[in-house]
């Protein structure tokens, strides 16, 4: 309380009047005047900083008060602003904002990783991960041999740019990466504009399509504005960089059994989701090209298809560190997972007690959240989360597996958003010393 109560006595304070601080951001032990959009929530969608600068967005900040204006169908409602009548806008306001400071951050995430009554030892019967540093390799290779994979070399990084975006708040490049020798793969690449670490890290966000994850039309099928499934628009504005890839079944062919045919007429044997976690890695290998970021701050966050792509990059590419994944289905049988733009048959060729809770075994100790809704996961989904907890805790970190249950549906709320997001900070930032 301190310190807020200091920021209040300090007083306002024009934008830039104080020295950088070591995160490059204005250190705002005072207040400050901020430009900003309209209706958008600073944490759940984090709003762009129209100008001037301001501190740091999404949870960095904390707003003061200020004057969020209405639209104009709604002008005479909840209209508190302070400034003269000819400068009012129905769609731009101010608020009143700090940025908190490097040595007075906020305590480390709690852990998301208290079951329900009931279900606090539960692991439904999975088999245990037992002698695990002796048995994931075997394990691994199960899995791997049942999802195939290319049989050719992989090809060198590649990209070529498509177009270029200047934003408020990035600078995106749609680019297409090079994931086979003849084949390549759109990508949406979302750099943060202003102040930020550098190298930065950097979140991977798949989806059928870069549109949805972006928040832009790009060209895709499946465009929608900001919202909470905007993952890559929301990881940008945590001064992240943010990639945006999309699902090979919207470009091996114009419908699914198209493209699985395409699939396994050039790798015969390669599933779906073994052709997607080859994509991944061919996408990680390009990442490591790029001089603005940090590879080794690799996150990855999806939801639906994109939390199952989420789950399966990150249990065979241990270069990805933070994982969260939004309503995948994290048990084989919570989802469709025997479709054949997954696994297909592939699924009955896995020997009995082959669950996904050995693919969590594999990402720990990574940090991994698990997002439910009652839809394809719900509190059953804790027997996974507690089956694999003592292979965190082999490596001593039982708290870097959690599971939220925002009990809302298949789409997430603005809380999960926000938990999401915050996973993904503090283990990326935090925990990192950043």
């Amino acid at each position: 309380m301190s310190v807020f109560r200091g920021a209040m006595e300090a007083g306002t304070k024009d934008v830039a009047s104080y020295p950088p601080s070591p995160r490059g951001l204005y250190d705002m032990l005072g207040n400050v005047w901020e430009w900003c959009d309209d209706f958008q929530d600073p944490t759940g969608a984090v709003a762009q900083t129209v100008g001037p600068g301001g501190p740091a967005r999404g949870f960095e900040k904390v707003i003061r008060g200020g004057s969020f204006l209405t639209a104009v169908t709604r002008w005479a409602q909840g209209y508190r602003s302070s400034m003269d009548p000819d400068r009012r806008s129905p769609y731009t306001g101010f608020r009143l904002c700090r940025t908190v400071a490097p040595a007075r951050a906020p305590a480390p995430l709690p852990p998301l990783s208290s079951p329900p009554k009931g279900w606090e030892t539960q692991t439904a019967g999975l088999s245990p991960l037992e002698d695990w540093k002796r048995s994931a390799p075997a394990v691994r290779n199960k899995w791997m041999e049942a999802l195939g994979s290319p049989k050719i070399a992989p090809p060198a990084p590649e990209a070529r740019l498509l177009a270029t975006f200047h934003e408020p708040a990035y600078t995106g490049r749609l680019m297409q990466i090079r994931t086979e020798p003849d084949s390549w793969e759109r990508i949406y690449l979302m750099d943060p504009i202003g102040p930020s670490p550098s190298p930065r890290p950097v979140v991977i966000v798949p989806f059928y399509d870069v549109d949805a994850p972006a928040a832009a039309n790009l060209g895709g099928r499946r465009w929608a504005p900001v919202g909470v499934r905007s993952y890559a628009y929301l990881a940008v504005q945590q001064g992240f960089t943010a990639v945006a890839i999309r699902w090979y079944g919207e470009s091996y062919g114009e419908f699914y059994h198209e493209a699985v045919a395409n699939l396994t007429s050039r790798h015969p044997g390669c599933t779906g989701l073994g052709k997607w976690v080859w994509d991944a890695a061919r996408l990680v290998d390009y990442i490591h090209t790029l001089p603005q970021v940090d590879a080794g701050r690799i996150g990855i966050i999806g939801h639906s298809l994109g939390g199952k792509m989420a789950l399966y990059a990150a249990a065979f590419d241990p270069r990805i560190k933070v994982v969260v994944s939004s309503e995948p289905g994290i048990g084989l049988s919570f989802s469709n997972y025997d479709d054949y733009w997954y696994l297909g048959q592939a699924i009955q060729r896995l020997p009995p007690g082959s669950d996904h809770h050995e693919l969590l075994g594999l990402i720990a100790p990574r940090p991994f959240l698990l997002i439910a809704g009652e839809s394809a996961d719900s509190d059953k989904s804790w027997a996974y989360i507690n089956a694999a907890r003592p292979v965190y805790a082999l490596f001593g970190a039982p708290q870097n597996i959690g599971l939220f249950n925002h009990r809302s549906g298949h789409t997430p709320t603005p809380e999960a958003v926000e938990k999401a997001m915050a996973w993904l900070v503090h283990f990326l930032t935090t925990r990192f010393g950043q």
